[in-house]
This record gives C-alpha cells, sequence and structure tokens, in this order.
C-alpha cells in the first residue's frame, strides 16, 4: 500500500492511477497527516462489494430471527412505546 499527501498526489496522478491499474496497488492519500481517500483497484472493490452484500445477508437473517423468536408489535404500540402517541 502507498501512502502518499495530497500534494504529492497531485503531483504523481498518473504514475499513481497505474500503479493501481497495472500494478493492483492501493494508494491512500493523506491531509493534514489523516487519511483522506483511497484508490483501489476495481477487482478490491468489487470484493468490497461482495463482502457488504454478505453481511448485509447476514444481518438480515439474524434480524429476521429476532422476529421469528420475539415477535411483532403493531404501529401504534410501537409509537406509545416510543412516546410519539398518547396511551
Amino acid at each position: 500500500m502507498v501512502i502518499t499527501t495530497m500534494t504529492e498526489f497531485r503531483g504523481s496522478f498518473t504514475d499513481l492511477c497505474n500503479r493501481v491499474i497495472y500494478g493492483n496497488e492501493r494508494i491512500v492519500v493523506t491531509k493534514n497527516d489523516k487519511p483522506s481517500f483511497a484508490i483501489i483497484p476495481v477487482r478490491s472493490k468489487e470484493s468490497l462489494e461482495q463482502i457488504e452484500r454478505l453481511l448485509d445477508r447476514l444481518l438480515l437473517e439474524e434480524a429476521l430471527a429476532d422476529v421469528e423468536k420475539e415477535g411483532t408489535v403493531s404501529m401504534e404500540e410501537a409509537k406509545r412505546q416510543l412516546g410519539l402517541q398518547k396511551p
């Protein structure tokens, strides 16, 4: 992984992009000594999206299991419990 400053990034944009495209490197650009953004190969982006989809599926399955176990309440009851509606 390459870490570079915003100033260095501006001056080396084409070279750094080529390193991402052809070298499959990841570039982290800092501003004020803090990571600001990253440039990653498309393959890495696709992998991250696949992980997000899997995580979403796991969270959905967990939520559905909670509903099966705990049941549900009506909208009116939910509003009452949240203090959005008078008893």
